[in-house]
């Protein structure tokens, strides 16, 4: 090339290209060069290729006058009698590994046990287009990314079920099934997690004996024992051995282990009983000993006041596990789970209605993905899977601290209902047993007395003593460890290791880069006087200051290719001036890496730090790179133009192309160019000049684009070829539907970062070529119909009974979905979304007309029936399985209900137990010594005293007794104060239980009986059941009533007999008031008095 100029000082720029891979640069042979040398910048395009220049030194651009939009980039001097040579290290993606995925895992069990239902939360990123594949002995149901529906395939290659991810971040949900396995994929899928964590819920009556293969489990019963616990255990047991044998010392192991960690067990209180039952065998009669005695029954009477209502509600989880307390977790007792304080696991929601918008073509953009064009064929059949579980109950959290295979599996051991109903009752029968055994006279020993292994009674109580001082005056664990061993912790954690990497640490370190300025801030934290490498490799920045704590002049040294600071033991703010070389890359590694890092670096893209500020392995930055462009003066027509020719290629329900043809350079000359079409390629751009396969583009001067539309053959093969040519250079973009399996073969595509999806892109060289297939999935055959939830609400009328069926409805196309709800059945509305429909009948079935996607539907009829002893929810049969199952029913308050059937979480009429147990409390009452009342009275009275709370149930038996004992000669034999203080006593009480007997005749005869019903939120005239799965009819929940007047009636003749009844107690309680005198004075008492007074035996009350 020459340029003619005139006279002066004059600057030639020159702009040139190659469409061909350029190895080596240099002068020819008879070309002379215009300088002995040269500064040449390079700039390269990391996404295309990762190229440097060989051979050339680099220099300080800042001190030359090389272009200012130059400097940001490396510059050599070139030696123009010599050549360089330009590199390619790598092309493409290279060897960048896609980022972990983040797995949130629920798993809901059967309530036979016999499978969990599944929901997994994925988040990531993804560096290109890759499948996930579901575990083995896993049932994928249904895969949502960013709430849409996705199609469920196999494997081409192996079978598996899963799908094709497509999105740069990943969010996805997935619902399936999987069977009840001991031993279950940890991930869940083929494939690895950098964060996994497993929520485990349980139905009622299960637990979680352990859980193995997680690093962390919370809520199983192996993992929730202390040290502390065990050792509480053992020397639990031990003194029980010592004081009452071996049979009572294992009773006491076995009824401690399984209650310990039950919620609302006594745990101390059995520790607190074991000094006064140790220390009164061994202390002599006295004082002493009335004041062990004391304590004992105190210590006692707490003990039952926790133990008894711990009992009841073990016997009642038996026979009704639905009324065990919601969120039965075994852990630590500081830590157990309540059911106000239960958590539930936050999951995403799961919508799926498909939000699409046509997108057509005008933008070249990889974002046209978003278009009716690029959805799931219509007619395919989206898998809507099973639905997930809404119910809440026990769970188990299981953790791992780190990355987790796809290999890593996780080992569960349950134990069932019926197994749980078996250790319960195991667990009342030991700690009844456990008391009776602590309770029964031994053999006072002497304080010097031995058995016949030696050791002294003593020993058992000193070290029982021991574990209560050690407890301190509370059960928190905050004084465990105590603070010697804190202290020993301390040293052990303060203690300065031999090799340097434990010697100092950095947890802070911020990096401030400006233009070429760099500036390093960390806190260096050493435990002894140590060197410390600072963060960044020499010689890729040149260090100009190092200042510690503001002091400048500390000791340095260079080993090992970076720059060691000394420093004293203590904490230390290291502060590093610096300057980073003109180059678009700089890589800031260290030997010592920081905890957490801040880098501010404006112009650089920063790769290497993760969200919360933790560094990787390395650090690269890059600088932002943005093209400028100096307009020529005017355009030399001599010159060549160079086009840029995209392909966007859409392969969805139709294969599309649109293609772009764009300037390249400042020239903006004229330019006729035949460009080649795609084989099949047939353009649809109307005006169009298509030949033997070419199209003729014709850009006028000034012409920025050029822009043709056209279609391919569906399913067809597509072979991309960049031809051998100078004028042009091409770059292929293919964005692909669902509907599609794509195999790639030749030239390996890039994915652009800059988009959200996850588009293949080329850059070829001329001759170049990728060959496209594609296929068409095979989908896995799943329901395309789910019920998501039902809530079967019905009212009891006395001659009619209304119901309102709600369901949540999933479908994947729109179709008809009958529901039979009886030929009586009358519908009276029908909405879908809120929008109301007319009803049609078929067959005796109401036909809804289901759209796809989500939707409500919600019906309402009406049965004409007269309500009998038994009413029922009436058969309800949908077409498909339902989940979620919510089914109510209202009672009339004229109505005495006196039993419910149903699913298993429902209510529960407890008053039939209530009755059994007062029964027999009324039997045992009869069989005590100087029982005031007969049987048959004791029956009476206890059936009609279930009415009322147990407290005051309790009252009047004791009112009664109390009345007997007042006409006994033991009453008699009593000091004033004591006789004149029970007098009161019992006047009180008299008033006391008169009122409750009042109000339990007035509640009877005026009122509705408390059959004391709960489960699921049901009351007494609300009854409330939940099935998690249903088969296509509905559960069917029913209940047993009579009309109230019925109970009235009977509490009328109940009131009856306890008024006949109350006055003759009332009478004898009269004459055993005024036995003895009614009051007495201290100095008047007279005992021949009081043993001519005395009852005789036999004598009634």
């Amino acid at each position: 090339m020459k340029a003619q100029v005139r006279a002066g000082k004059w600057t030639v720029r020159m702009n040139a290209f190659s469409s061909r891979e350029i190895q080596q640069i240099k002068f020819s042979a008879n070309a002379m060069p215009p300088a002995a040398s040269e500064l040449v910048g390079f700039r390269s395009d990391p996404q295309f290729r990762i190229a440097q220049i060989e051979g050339l030194p680099s220099i300080d651009v800042t001190q030359t006058t090389f272009p200012d939009h130059w400097k940001p980039y490396p510059v050599y001097v070139w030696d123009t009698s010599t050549s360089f040579e330009l590199l390619q290290r790598m092309r493409g993606m290279g060897d960048w590994a896609p980022s972990g995925l983040t797995i949130n895992r629920r798993l809901w069990l059967d309530e036979d046990g016999s499978a969990f239902t599944y929901e997994d939360n994925i988040t990531g990123q993804a560096q290109s287009i890759w499948r996930l594949d579901v575990a083995d002995r896993h049932t994928l149901g249904a895969v949502r990314v960013d709430g849409v529906g996705q199609l469920i395939t196999e494997n081409p290659k192996t079978g598996q079920s899963g799908v094709e991810i497509r999105q740069r971040n990943l969010n996805l949900s997935a619902v399936g099934r999987v069977d009840h396995l001991k031993l279950i994929s940890a991930t869940g899928w083929q494939a690895s997690a950098d964060s996994l964590r497993l929520v485990l819920t349980l139905p009622p009556g299960w637990r979680a004996l352990a859980v193995f293969g997680a690093d962390q489990v919370d809520g199983d019963w192996l993992t929730a024992w202390s040290l502390l616990d065990l050792f509480l255990l053992l020397v639990f047991s031990f003194a029980v051995f010592r004081l009452s044998g071996l049979a009572a010392g294992l009773i006491a192991l076995l009824a401690f282990a399984l209650s310990y960690h039950e919620t609302g067990a006594p745990r101390f209180l059995w520790l607190f009983l074991l000094i006064p039952l140790a220390l009164e065998r061994v202390v002599p009669s006295g004082n002493a000993m009335r004041l062990i005695k004391v304590i004992k029954y105190a210590v006692l009477s707490i003990l039952l006041l926790a133990l008894i209502p711990f009992i009841a509600f073990q016997i009642q989880s038996v026979i009704y596990p639905q009324l065990e307390r919601r969120g039965q977790m075994y852990a630590l007792p500081s830590e157990a789970m309540t059911s106000s304080a239960y958590e539930a696991m936050d999951a995403a929601s799961m919508s799926s209605d498909i939000k699409s918008s046509f997108g057509g073509m005008q933008e070249p953009t990889a974002s046209r993905i978003v278009n009716q064009n690029m959805i799931n064929d219509p007619r395919a059949l989206i898998q809507t899977g099973p639905a997930k579980p809404r119910w809440e109950w026990n769970s188990v959290d299981c953790y791992w601290n780190g990355p987790v295979g796809e290999d890593q599996t996780i080992r569960l051991f349950l134990i069932s209902l019926s197994q749980h109903r078996l250790i319960t009752v195991a667990r009342v029968l030991l700690l009844i047993a456990l008391l009776v055994a602590l309770l029964m006279r031994q053999k006072r020993l002497s304080p010097r007395a031995t058995d016949s292994t030696g050791v002294q009674p003593n020993v058992a109580i000193g070290a029982l003593l021991f574990v209560l001082f050690c407890m301190g005056t509370t059960t928190s664990y905050a004084q465990f460890p105590d603070n010697e061993m804190l202290q020993a912790l301390r040293a052990e954690l303060l203690r300065v290791p031999d090799a340097f990497p434990g010697a100092a640490q950095i947890p802070t370190a911020t990096l401030t880069i400006d233009g070429n300025k760099l500036s390093v801030t960390c806190d260096i934290h050493a435990a002894a006087k140590c060197a410390v490498p600072l963060p960044g490799r020499l010689p890729t920045w040149s260090p100009i200051s190092v200042k510690v704590n503001e002091d400048s002049n500390v000791p340095l040294v260079r080993r090992d290719g970076y720059l060691w600071v000394v420093v004293d033991a203590g904490v230390h703010k290291v502060t590093i001036e610096g300057r980073l070389p003109d180059q678009s890359d700089w890589e800031w590694t260290y030997l010592l890496p920081p905890k957490w890092v801040s880098i501010q670096a404006a112009g650089w893209k920063v790769n290497g730090v993760r969200p919360d500020g933790t560094p990787e392995g390395q650090i690269l930055l890059s600088r932002e790179q943005a093209a400028t462009s100096d307009a020529a003066a005017y355009d030399r027509t001599q010159f060549q133009s160079i086009v840029m020719v995209q392909r966007y290629l859409e392969i969805g329900i139709l294969s599309k192309i649109r293609t772009v043809i764009s300037r390249i350079g400042e020239n903006r000359r004229a330019i006729s160019m035949s460009i080649p079409l795609i084989p099949g390629e047939r353009v649809l751009t109307a005006n169009q000049e298509v030949a033997a396969g070419q199209i003729a583009v014709r850009m006028a001067a000034g012409d920025e684009s050029y822009t043709w539309e056209s279609d391919l053959p569906s399913g067809a093969t597509v072979v991309l070829n960049a031809a051998e040519t100078d004028q042009w250079v091409e770059k292929w973009h293919l964005s692909t539907s669902p509907v599609w399996n794509v195999t790639l073969a030749g030239l390996q595509p890039v994915f652009e970062p800059q988009n959200s999806e996850l588009i293949p892109v080329w850059n070829p060289w001329p001759g170049e070529s990728v060959s496209i297939d594609f296929l068409r999935p095979v989908a896995i055959a799943g329901d395309v119909i789910t019920v998501q939830g039902v809530q079967h609400a019905t009212q009891i009328g006395d001659r009619r009974q209304n119901t309102t069926l709600t369901i949540d409805l999933e479908c994947s196309l729109a179709t008809d979905f009958p529901i039979d709800v009886g030929s009586e059945a009358v519908v009276t509305s029908l909405t879908i979304d809120n929008q109301s429909m007319p009803v049609q009948r078929r067959d005796g079935s109401l036909v809804i007309p289901a759209k796809a996607g989500s939707q409500q539907v919600i019906v309402n009829w009406y049965v004409e029936r007269s309500l009998g002893l038994r009413a029922d929810m009436g058969r309800v049969v949908l077409p498909s399985a339902a989940s979620n199952v919510d089914t109510t029913m209202e009672v009339p308050a004229s109505r005495w209900v006196m039993w419910a059937s149903g699913p298993q979480r429902g209510p529960a009429v407890r008053f039939w137990t209530i009755l059994v147990v007062a029964l027999l409390a009324a039997i045992g009452l009869s069989l005590l010594p100087k029982s005031p009342l007969r049987v048959w009275e004791w029956v009476l009275l206890a059936i009609g005293l279930t009415q009322v709370p147990l407290p005051a149930a309790m009252f009047v038996p004791a009112w009664l007794f109390l009345l007997a004992f007042r006409g006994s000669d033991e009453f008699g034999g009593l000091r004033p104060k004591a006789f004149n203080a029970l007098q009161i006593v019992i006047v009180m009480m008299t008033i006391i239980s008169l009122l409750i007997l009042v109000y339990v005749v007035s509640a009877g005869l005026l009122g509705s009986p408390d059959m004391f019903v709960l489960g699921n939120g049901s009351s007494q005239h609300f009854l409330r059941w939940l099935s998690p799965r249903s088969e296509a009819e509905l559960p069917m929940a029913g209940m047993v009533s009579v009309s109230v007047w019925f109970y009235r009636l009977a509490m009328l003749f109940w009131a009856l007999w306890l008024a006949t009844s109350l006055i003759g107690w009332l009478a004898n309680g009269w004459q055993n008031l005024s036995k003895h005198g009614f009051w007495r004075k201290e100095h008047k008492a007279d005992n021949s008095m009081a043993t001519n007074v005395r009852k005789q035996p036999g004598e009634p009350l």
